[in-house]
């Protein structure tokens, strides 16, 4: 019998071999071509300028306050290559943040790209082995088509196409949270795209990327620290695969050493050498580790960076401890029987001056004195801690011998406790400045005064640290 093949099943047939061959066709033509991803391709800055990968790393990585340059040839073409290079000022705002400003060219292979980069990072510190740091980067740019053209897979606009230059505006976040040595920062590019020649969103893809690491430290000053940092990171793209890597990272204060391997771009190697703990210059290269990039060549990379200023970050304020007061049962009782005698005697002599309008007017006097002579301008030794204030509501004129200064009520609740078992009668009052509790032992109306109760440690009675606090008017 013979078979009957139906037209349509044929012409099914024919179309699914075409597309077939197209498919594994593509696939092997995109096997043989060395294509390059959209982007700066930072991957391998580990120090100055690697806030390019998070904005956090400002806060710390980028070594503040420094001037630093980067350039990046990809595939050691140095005429004709796609090459990055970028300028940056970094500055750290106190204890807890930092910016930044910063001037890149970067040839993607199918775009050219320069324009300018702001930065924030700011650093929230909850415990001495705690804290998050939160970050911004704020790209604008022009861009328009390359003269020379790598092939991509990224679908251009017609606005690309068409050659005409476009002014951009890109913002990355970033966030990272630091346990002890252990680090982790996430990061989202493009967040947020605008065109703002066309008026409209620029529709650019957003690449989320994420990067562990953890510091061996190895010894050297507080200042410039030995330390080992391995690192892991991850990078999505969802028109390329998405790239991984790894990275080892050995600081000195005069050298670094690092090497390094992403999934796309191949192996890297980079060292540096820092002069005078200011000038650094640091050079890497790159080499693929599978075809096609293996064909392209090596890609080199250079650093120069300057740092200027203070050099090291001052540490955050840190909570003052309560002073560990070893008791005495014995002097204890002794200073207590002391304290209420000299109050049962300071309370009879107030009653009997009560009685007597003479003494009242004393007293007024006496007062008036003090207000004068706490209005005198005194001359303070360069060795003594003292602080003065015009004025302070609920505090007479005079000086007042401080004990201890508090942030923490549970502290200051402790020490005055201690205080008083020790037959001491300390007064306190809550400044507005700052909303800190002083604990003084008691207030004189001389400088003479004050300094032999201080020279004295308080005639006996109290061997803790002291310092002068001064009320000049009412």
């Amino acid at each position: 019998m013979k078979q009957v093949i139906h037209p349509t099943w044929s012409l099914s047939k024919g179309i699914f071999a075409c597309l077939l061959v197209f498919c594994l066709t593509s696939m092997q033509l995109r096997a043989q071509i060395a294509y390059l991803p959209d982007g700066l391709r930072q991957h391998n800055l580990t120090r100055y300028n690697a806030s390019l990968i998070n904005p956090v790393y400002s806060f710390d990585w980028n070594q503040p306050n420094s001037f630093a340059a980067w350039t990046r040839w990809q595939w050691n073409t140095l005429d004709g290559a796609p090459t990055t290079s970028y300028f940056s000022y970094s500055h750290m705002l106190g204890y807890d943040a930092t910016v930044g400003v910063g001037y890149f060219e970067n040839n993607t292979g199918t775009l050219t790209r320069k324009g300018g980069l702001a930065n924030y990072a700011h650093a929230l510190y909850f415990t001495d082995s705690f804290k998050l740091v939160f970050g911004v980067n704020v790209f604008a740019f022009s861009e328009q088509l390359s003269d020379i053209n790598f092939p991509t897979l990224i679908p251009l606009t017609a606005n690309q196409l068409s050659g005409e230059s476009n002014f951009l505006l890109y913002i990355t976040p970033g966030i990272r949270a630091d346990i002890g040595k252990f680090s982790l920062g996430l990061a989202l590019e493009n967040a947020i795209d605008y065109n703002l020649t066309q008026g409209e969103r620029a529709e650019v893809a957003r690449l989320f990327s994420a990067i562990g690491s953890y510091d061996f430290r190895l010894g050297g000053p507080d200042d410039f620290p030995t330390y080992l940092r391995p690192l892991a990171y991850f990078r999505s793209d969802p028109f390329y695969d998405s790239q991984y890597g790894l990275n080892m990272f050995f600081a000195h204060r005069n050298f670094w050493v690092q090497g390094g391997y992403n999934s796309y771009y191949g192996v890297s190697a980079g060292v540096g050498a820092t002069v005078f703990d200011r000038l650094s210059l640091g050079a890497t290269m790159e080499w693929g580790a599978m075809d096609p990039i293996t064909e392209q060549g090596s890609t080199l990379e250079l650093q120069l960076a300057y740092r200027i200023g203070k050099l090291k970050r001052p540490a955050p304020p840190a909570e003052e401890e309560p002073e560990e007061i070893e008791e005495d049962p014995e002097a204890a009782k002794r200073a207590a029987e002391e304290a209420a005698a000299a109050e049962a005697e300071l309370r009879r002599k107030m009653l009997a001056q009560q009685d007597s309008i003479l003494n009242a007017r004393l007293r007024e006097q006496r007062r008036l004195d003090s207000i004068a002579e706490a209005n005198k301008k005194v001359e303070y030794r360069s060795d003594e801690k003292f602080e003065e204030v015009a004025t302070m509501e609920g505090l007479q004129p005079g000086f007042y011998l401080i004990a201890n200064v508090f942030g923490t009520q549970r502290y200051y609740e402790t020490f005055m406790s201690s205080l008083q078992n020790r037959g001491l009668n300390p007064q306190s009052f809550k400044r507005g400045l700052n909303g800190y509790n002083y604990v003084y032992l008691k207030r004189f109306d001389t400088l003479e005064e004050i300094r032999e109760a201080r020279d004295t440690k308080f005639y006996g009675k109290y061997s803790g640290p002291t310092w002068i606090f001064r009320v000049k008017e009412e």
